[in-house]
């Protein structure tokens, strides 16, 4: 299980190394005190066994919340015991699976559900249901800035069942990351859950050639244009010579 820890000071920087400062190595001593600056951090440290992992942390309303990100190379190692590797040459080792799209619709769903309650709830008697939206990034500043959201039950690759929770997360419809309440409860089930989500397999490219049309209209009518102009060229060889024998009169 992981361990949370907090204010992990004293003994160097995020990785464990020494740190010159208060050694007498500062090479912009000020004698005067009054001018002096004294920077204070408070590192957040999560602990599976020897593994350890310093996310991004911001209080909020007296809770702390991290910042989850698929691309994390540290938070891979913690939750897999692997590296992560990314190299197509070799075997494809990351967090890139299911569970962070799955998660962040659940996510936006949290958000624009309890936007419609807001609605709601400023109706007046009698008056016509509103026409409801989807959440934007900026209702955070009328709604709320944090919301719950409900994760189902599942059962994790070594067989163990976990209950479905209710991890508070803070309000984001756009963002690619998560940013959930530190607390042993919701990292026990996230890391569970991310180890056993089904990789998402990466597309392989068609090769030149094959590619789908381009998207743009205006493209597609100019890439038809040019496949019928180098059709009709390919159907009448003899005349298109004959045209450039001639030359112009």
């Amino acid at each position: 299980m992981a361990d949370v820890g907090g204010n992990d000071g004293g003994n160097g920087d995020a990785n464990g190394a020494d740190n010159d400062e208060g050694n007498g190595n500062d090479d912009e001593v000020n004698d005067d005190w009054a001018t002096r600056h004294i920077g204070i951090a408070t590192v957040h440290r999560v602990t599976i066994g020897k593994r350890q992992w310093f996310p991004e942390a911001q209080e909020h309303n007296g809770r702390i919340y991290i910042t989850l990100t698929k691309a994390d190379a540290t938070l891979c190692l913690l939750v897999t015991g692997k590296a992560q590797n990314r190299h197509s040459k070799k075997e494809v080792h990351n967090l890139n699976v299911e569970w962070w799209q799955d998660t962040k619709q659940k996510r936006n769903d949290a958000c624009t559900a309890m936007l419609r309650a807001h609605m709601m709830a400023g109706m007046k008697e009698g008056e016509p249901q509103p026409r409801f939206r989807q959440a934007r990034e900026d209702d955070r500043f009328l709604i709320a800035q944090e919301i719950s959201v409900w994760l189902p039950p599942f059962t994790s690759s070594d067989g163990v069942e976990f209950e479905g929770i209710s991890c508070r997360m803070l309000w984001h419809v756009k963002s690619k990351d998560l940013h959930v309440e530190l607390n042993e409860t919701n990292l026990g089930y996230i890391f569970a859950a991310l180890e056993c989500s089904h990789p998402i397999e990466k597309k392989e490219k068609a090769p030149k050639g094959e590619q789908d049309a381009p998207k743009s209209p205006r493209r597609r009518r100019r890439l038809k244009r040019r496949k019928s102009q180098e059709s009709e060229g390919a159907s009448h060889p003899a005349d298109a010579q004959e045209g450039a024998s001639h030359g112009p009169e």
